[in-house]
């Protein structure tokens, strides 16, 4: 650091456990809105590797998910495990780039996904561009009790989720095919005919 140059200070770490994050977030250290993100999880443990680095006018840094483990509120508490992932600061926005996990603790029901998180201090401006693969561990167990009717997918299939989150608000889109031989029912009855693709 000098007086011409301004200051330049890089921060890294191995390892950072997530529960620790957290509990420095809501201390309000840094003006954030940690509180409208964590209102969707419950049980987050996990680390991370980080590198940051601050200057008068900027920061940019990248973080190295090692694991992370958590449930999600909105669809009945279901369980997910975030097994890689990296996000990329800037300024002003993080780019999420490389998540792959699986749900309900099995490792064949896959996802990942890419976005972004524009605003990340104020408005945590989030879009999120997922595949995944739905099974009835998702429709049955997670969904059904979501949409408070009973749902239930025979065979399985892949699925396109973008999310929106802008503050408390969260927009999901959930789109996919049931493949031909598959069929969704609901409360017993067949929802698409077995025989089309």
């Amino acid at each position: 650091a000098s007086r011409e140059k301004g200051y330049r200070l890089t921060v890294y770490a191995k390892r950072f456990f997530i529960p620790d994050v957290i509990k420095l977030l809501k201390t309000n250290v840094v003006e954030n809105n940690i509180d409208d993100v964590l209102i969707f999880l419950k049980r987050i443990n996990g680390d991370f590797d980080f590198s940051v680095t601050l200057t008068e006018n900027d920061i940019t840094g990248n973080i190295k998910l090692n694991k992370l483990s958590s449930k999600l509120t909105a669809l009945a508490n279901m369980p997910f495990t975030l097994s890689q992932g990296n996000i990329q600061i800037t300024k002003n926005n993080l780019i999420l780039k490389d998540f792959k996990g699986f749900y309900d603790n099995k490792p064949s029901n896959e996802f990942s996904f890419n976005g972004t998180v524009a605003d990340y201090m104020k408005t945590v401006d989030t879009n999120i561009d997922m595949t995944a693969l739905l099974t009835n561990d998702f429709v049955g167990k997670y969904l059904s009790e979501t949409a408070m009717m009973p749902l239930t997918l025979l065979g399985k299939d892949k699925a396109k989720i973008l999310i929106h989150s802008l503050g408390p608000n969260t927009d999901v889109i959930l789109m996919g095919k049931i493949s031909k031989g598959n069929d969704i029912l609901v409360d017993g009855a067949s929802l698409s005919p077995v025989n089309y693709d």
